[in-house]
């Protein structure tokens, strides 16, 4: 869905902006949620769900790869690591795994499409996982998946930083 389509500014975006403001009044944490679920619609309808599958298990993925490298007493840096590999690995994948096909001569290479905010979203994990590393900081799962999934960055950037993000999600003024 295109952010000047019909179907976005005449529907979704009011629909979202509705819910949040009702959803805000009874309680934070269901605002959050509803964001998380509407930004999850949005990627859905511009996107073939086994690239929505990909979005949420690399969300999964990397979530608990945070966990892990809060929560290791020693083998921080190996977690951190592994997260970094893993997400690296599922970019090459999709990016280039045609144009190593094409050059080692593989004719009968099938098509892979690009899944949408691939980048965007591998990019802001890493971040994250970094940022993590460096200094843990106590996030709800479901303020990190509406940090990654939040539709107004995930398709066109830019790449958030989660200290500036995440802590707007709890803040009553916002």
């Amino acid at each position: 869905m295109l952010f000047n389509s019909f179907l976005f500014l005449a529907l979704f975006l009011p629909a979202v902006f509705v819910g949040f403001l009702i959803f805000s009044k009874l309680n934070r944490r269901l605002a959050v949620m509803w964001l998380g679920a509407a930004s999850l619609v949005f990627y859905m309808l511009g996107s073939p769900m086994e690239h929505t599958l990909l979005l949420l298990g690399s969300i999964a993925a990397n979530w608990f790869f945070g966990r892990a490298i809060v929560s290791a007493q020693q083998g921080k840096k190996f977690w951190l690591t592994i997260a970094i590999i893993f997400n690296l690995s599922l970019l090459g994948w999709f990016k280039y795994s045609l144009f190593i096909a094409g050059i080692l001569g593989a004719s009968d290479w099938p098509a892979i499409v690009l899944p949408l905010g691939i980048s965007f979203y591998t990019f802001t994990q890493i971040a994250y996982l970094v940022d993590e590393y460096r200094k843990p900081r106590p996030y709800h799962p479901t303020d990190y998946f509406l940090f990654v999934i939040y539709f107004p960055h995930l398709i066109a950037g830019p790449i958030l930083n989660h200290a500036q993000t995440i802590p707007q999600f709890e803040d009553k003024n916002t």
